[in-house]
């Protein structure tokens, strides 16, 4: 009993960890936002009473209840660094390259938090030359906070110029970013300088023709949530500079993917070097011969589509970018099957792949659960990072942190846990009957609680999203892995627990065909065009 206790007691506390936290964020703000109010009142009375004698004495008041006006408001500064490649490359005779990363650093710089932070891209579009932002792309980025001394990376997928008019194409564009307590600042300077006067990029010729060749491309998926992207290149002698970019085709869907971090790790024969958040690196390190790049995006929408990333090297003489660049049959497309919930990893081509590595790759899928069950965890792992994002108007780094966050706990916490305590479990229904039985209708009303969209402030609305989302993990972990254990104390000959699993699984394949397929045709008209009545119509018939 004493045993049961202590694991009662510990999944009790890992519920509370992020209670605990959200309660101390909201009482600090609380209490600085009461200073602040007193602080003002006194100033602003002082005036009010006719107190002050004199013209200079009323100014000196009136300083004070800015000071004080400033204080609340919390001014700190934003500064904007635009740390994009000065080159975007393309090949005026074949079909390469077409698209580059457009990104900028936002770094609060003054003493208190930045709050509703809003970063814009202005591309200054010239269509007729083709600088565009690639389709779909949204130009606006929003982060809720940033703290003193914190930087912020923002990417954005854009076009160019691939005429052959000219060689070289200049252009400008702006990245602005301001908050509610900051100033709006912005900047069309190039971090690496601007390639010519008052532009910030130029697209430049470049050669398909070089030995750097794509070594070996992967992508592990987890929809709904990110996924990172793998692209290992060899770098011929000579490099002075390097241009990453996971993406250089046009159809890449920017409005369902969006990259939020990256990485890339320079090595040679004896040493690496590590670039976090830097797809540029204007000085290659001497003896470098390949390269490793990561690229993070969260999937904000179910969509099919492609990754045809590159990388140029820019030496002395001219630049040039892999010659198999988007090759199918060389295996340096990733596709990303957006309907399907996967984990894939594509192998290299083995024509390039150098002695002793890895040639080929296990794809690895598994799920355990039921028809009802698995209408609850498909719609979380398919359309959750849609929901918060698309429907209840979360940013898409703060749903990537719940999601992840969240997950984690439950991984690492809840499922652990709740199987030690279910198997301690005795009553006169069995060791887990009990557990099915007093969880299922918990389960369906949070599964309609963390699908709905109450009007809340944007605080609230997070709050409210880790509270349902943790509880419905609980919940489903409470529910569903008693359930799994079933077969294990109803029979105990391998033929019919097989068998039991055989049905099992047959209902699990059924559920994600129709979350899949269905699900979003379904909200769309259930809700008469309006997704969130009809993520609410269709959470509660679930939950009933």
């Amino acid at each position: 009993m004493s045993q049961l206790r202590r694991s009662i007691s510990l999944i009790l506390l890992t519920i509370a960890i992020p209670f605990i936290l959200v309660a101390l964020f909201v009482f600090t703000a609380s209490a600085a936002s009461r200073r602040s109010d007193e602080a003002g009142h006194q100033a602003q009375s002082f005036i009010d009473s006719g107190s002050t004698n004199t013209v200079a004495e009323m100014a000196v008041a009136m300083d004070e209840l800015a000071q004080v006006q400033i204080l609340a408001a919390g001014q700190t500064t934003l500064t904007v660094t635009i740390l994009s490649s000065p080159n975007a490359i393309y090949h005026k005779s074949k079909p390469g390259p077409n698209a580059f990363v457009v990104q900028a650093l936002v770094t609060n710089t003054g003493s208190t938090t930045a709050t509703n932070v809003n970063i814009t891209l202005d591309y200054n579009e010239d269509p007729l030359n083709n600088w565009e932002l690639l389709s779909g792309e949204d130009p606006d980025r929003n982060t809720t906070e940033i703290a003193p001394g914190v930087g912020v990376h923002n990417y954005w997928f854009a076009t160019y110029p691939t005429s052959t008019a000219a060689l070289i194409f200049p252009h400008t564009y702006t990245v602005t970013a301001q908050a509610d307590n900051a100033t709006l600042v912005s900047t069309s300077d190039n971090f690496y300088g601007n390639p010519s006067p008052g532009a910030t990029v130029q697209a430049e010729n470049a050669l398909g023709t070089g030995n750097n060749s794509t070594l070996q491309a992967t992508s592990d998926i987890a929809l709904g949530v990110a996924f990172t992207v793998s692209v290992n290149y060899d770098i011929s002698p000579g490099a002075d500079s390097l241009i990453f970019s996971p993406v250089g085709n046009t159809d890449f869907s920017a409005n369902s993917y969006r990259m939020i971090a990256s990485s890339v790790r320079l090595l040679s024969n004896s040493d690496s070097w590590d670039y976090t958040d830097q797809l540029y690196i204007p000085s290659v390190p001497p003896g470098v011969n390949k390269a490793e790049a990561r690229y993070i995006f969260i999937a904000v929408a179910p969509t099919d589509t492609r990754l045809c990333a590159y990388m140029a090297v820019d030496s002395t003489t001219n630049i040039k970018y892999d010659g198999n660049y988007c090759d199918i049959d060389l295996d340096t497309v990733i596709v990303i099957t957006g309907s399907t919930d996967i984990s894939f990893t594509k192998q290299a081509s083995d024509l390039q792949v150098q002695q002793n590595e890895t040639l080929t790759y296990t794809l690895d899928y598994a799920n355990n659960g039921d028809l009802a069950a698995n209408l609850v965890f498909q719609t979380l792992m398919t359309y959750l990072a849609y929901f918060y994002t698309d429907i209840y108007g979360l940013e898409a780094n703060h749903a990537f942190a719940i999601i992840l966050s969240v997950g984690l706990v439950a991984a690492f916490g809840f499922n652990p846990i709740i199987g030690a305590i279910a198997d301690r479990t005795s009553s006169k229904w069995g060791k887990f009957r009990p557990w099915i039985l007093y969880t299922a209708v918990p389960l369906g009303v949070m599964a309609l609680l963390a699908f709905s969209t109450p009007d809340f402030e944007y605080k609230g609305k997070v709050i409210y999203a880790v509270v349902t989302y943790t509880l419905l993990l609980l919940l489903y972990a409470a529910n569903n892995l008693p359930y799994s254990a079933l077969s294990g104390v109803i029979t105990g000959d391998m033929g019919e627990r097989n068998s039991m699993s055989s049905y099992r699984f047959v209902a699990v394949m059924f559920a994600q065909f129709f979350v899949q397929v269905f699900m979003l045709p379904i909200i769309e008209s259930a809700g008469g065009g309006d997704k969130a009545v009809g993520v609410l119509l269709i959470s509660s018939t679930k939950a009933k």
